[in-house]
């Protein structure tokens, strides 16, 4: 019996993060970082669902694609749903500091 690339795939894309967000959390501080762990977790995840089933590599890494934006989106619509931390000024120039 062979582990499906569907469900391997994905599954290393997670780990890679989680590792990524262990490792170096400042990563995710930055959309440039934001962009290097997706790609990361992309490569990681379609590179194992490639081995565990070569004849589907194609299928199984666009699923890992799909797998990675839809995690990108809801960080960033998580990130910005969040209200600003205590203290931070939403004015302009001529508001003054609290």
């Amino acid at each position: 019996m062979t582990v499906r690339g569907w469900f391997v795939g994905p599954l290393t894309a997670t780990t890679a993060l989680v590792v990524m967000g262990f490792v170096s959390l400042g990563l995710y501080a930055s959309v440039g970082g934001l962009l290097i762990v997706a790609g990361v977790a992309f490569w990681a995840g379609a590179g194992v669902a490639g081995i565990a089933e070569p004849r589907r590599w194609a299928r199984s890494a666009l699923i890992v694609a799909v797998f990675v934006v839809v995690l990108f989106a809801s960080y960033l619509t998580l990130l910005r749903s969040q209200s600003p931390p205590p203290g931070a000024s939403s004015g302009g120039p001529a508001v003054p500091r609290p």
